[in-house]
């Protein structure tokens, strides 16, 4: 059995909205109704959890699930403090008899169904997977004067995005000892590498951005009118 979880708790602060990034429409569709659907149309998934903010669960249950008739949608759960502890919120209430698991921020909706999958695939072999793309443009390193101080080699270096897929019972128990001991991460394979797991990489694509700013939101609205093209 597989499952996906979907974090969802930003505030759109960045985005200087009083509309939470995660429900700003793009073409008449909520940003978060887009993510959901991209694992909602895929035979890789089975259920889907989604984490939000503990007000925004009837909201999401009523004009999110049940307007677009999500049947994979098995909870909405109360996300955390952090989006680390949205996703150990969102793991627990995954299905006991899950295999493997995906990590998706609810911010990317233009994840492909092609990159769903593989991640499923890979992890099922490999324990975890993660989609990522090649930095493009060179990176350096800076002193505490801000003066460049050394330059990557870029060949080896990627930007991580999701979804994430992780074997279930170990990327729990990693999360919950994440927490025991206080280890912050930015996301799901900085904890699964902390404590011993191998994340295998599978190509990304430049399209699954995820949307932050009000520059992103341009950027999107011209994704999302390629798409349906």
């Amino acid at each position: 059995m597989n499952s996906a979880v979907i974090v969802a708790g930003g505030s759109g602060s960045r985005m200087e909205s009083s509309v939470k990034k995660q429900y700003i429409r793009l073409n008449e569709r909520e940003i978060l109704s887009l993510s959901i659907e991209a694992f909602e149309k895929t035979n890789a998934v089975d259920e889907i959890v989604v984490a939000v903010p503990a007000e925004d669960i009837n909201y999401v249950n009523e004009y999110i699930v049940d307007k677009y008739e999500f049947k994979k949608v098995r909870c909405i759960v109360s996300g955390g403090d952090t989006r680390q502890a949205s996703v150990l919120s969102a793991l627990t209430s995954c299905n006991k008899n899950t295999d493997i698991v995906a990590i998706h921020d609810g911010a990317r909706p233009f994840v492909s169904k092609y990159v769903i999958e593989e991640c499923f695939k890979q992890a099922e072999s490999f324990g975890g997977a993660a989609c990522a793309v090649k930095v493009k443009d060179t990176l350096k390193s800076a002193d505490d004067e801000l003066f460049f101080s050394g330059t990557s080699d870029r060949e080896k270096l990627y930007m991580v995005q999701t979804p994430q897929a992780f074997n279930y019972k170990k990327i729990l128990e990693a999360h919950k000892l994440a927490k025991e001991s206080g280890f912050l991460a930015t996301d799901d394979t900085q904890i699964a590498e902390k404590f011993g797991m191998k994340v295998k990489i599978v190509e990304g694509s430049y399209l699954n951005i995820k949307i932050t700013t009000k520059e992103d939101l341009l950027i999107s609205q011209g994704i999302l009118n390629s798409l349906n093209k």
